[in-house]
């Protein structure tokens, strides 16, 4: 099952319908709002309110595989993706995007204040610059792959209770929330300095602090480990930072090797 968590305002639902009405089916850049259905595509270089891709409905329907591509010049204040959806980053910017069911977010250029993934989204930032990236309470299945580019937040809501996997080979993360246990991140790098409050056993990474160094690339690495909470108080940062699971992944000849148990063979440039 794939529920829905409604986050459209009664306003802006009757705003779309009125617009969808009078501009027809298809897509088109002339007006504010755009709504995309089927297997549309648009290219948006001018300046929109809303879109939506897909069916808000409490069913995913694998025909709705249209695609927004928003480019140099062009900006969406609110996207909605839903279904078997997609929304490009290249060039254009979002302030809120968010994606539900089996959407996806990619990300090659541009930026977006802040990304919501729900139910089974997928992210992949190659470049750009994304503020926030959260998977929301009815996440279960989400996967976040930040391979290049920015982001300052990377977290998980409170009340999330379903998986969220994030695969870092890349970029920049400007804080890594690790408070939730069903959070789980891999951190692609065999070239590291482990900050003030951070440790390692076998492969997981413990605490909060910056870990820097380099990606399995050679490009340079920061990621800054960051719990909620009141230092002094209960539940705070030390008591929950290693409730979700951090691991750092080195390269996969090395993990071949550590397969085989020929640990002897493999030599890890680690240091504190």
């Amino acid at each position: 099952m794939h529920g829905r968590q409604r986050v459209s305002a009664a306003l802006w639902t009757a705003l779309v319908v009125a617009t969808a009405l009078v501009a027809g089916p298809m897509a088109g850049e002339s007006r504010a709002d755009f709504i995309l259905t089927g297997n549309q595509h648009l290219d948006v270089t001018t300046s929109h309110l809303t879109g939506t891709l897909g069916l808000d409905n409490a069913t995913l329907d694998a025909g709705e595989t249209s695609s927004v591509d928003i480019q140099s010049g062009g900006s969406v204040t609110n996207v909605y993706a839903y279904d078997y959806t997609t929304v490009d980053f290249t060039g254009g910017s979002s302030t809120y995007t968010r994606a539900y069911d089996l959407a996806t977010v990619n990300m090659s250029s541009g930026s977006c204040s802040y990304v919501y993934l729900f139910n089974e989204a997928v992210m992949y930032l190659s470049d750009g610059t994304a503020g926030r990236i959260q998977p929301q309470a009815s996440a279960d299945g989400v996967i976040v792959n930040m391979s290049g580019g920015s982001t300052t937040r990377l977290m998980t809501a409170v009340a999330t209770t379903g998986t969220v996997t994030a695969n870092l080979s890349g970029g920049t993360v400007g804080r890594l929330y690790v408070e939730n246990p069903k959070f789980a991140a891999n951190i692609y790098t065999d070239d590291y300095t482990l900050g003030a409050g951070l440790s390692v056993v076998g492969n997981r990474l413990y605490g909060t602090g910056l870990l820097t160094g380099k990606w399995l690339s050679g490009e340079a690495m920061s990621v800054l480990l960051y719990a909620y909470g009141d230092p002094d108080g209960p539940g705070g940062p030390l008591e929950i930072a290693n409730n979700a699971t951090v691991l750092l992944v080195p390269e996969p000849a090395t993990m071949a090797l550590l397969g085989l148990g020929l640990v002897g063979l493999v030599s890890r440039r680690r240091r504190n």
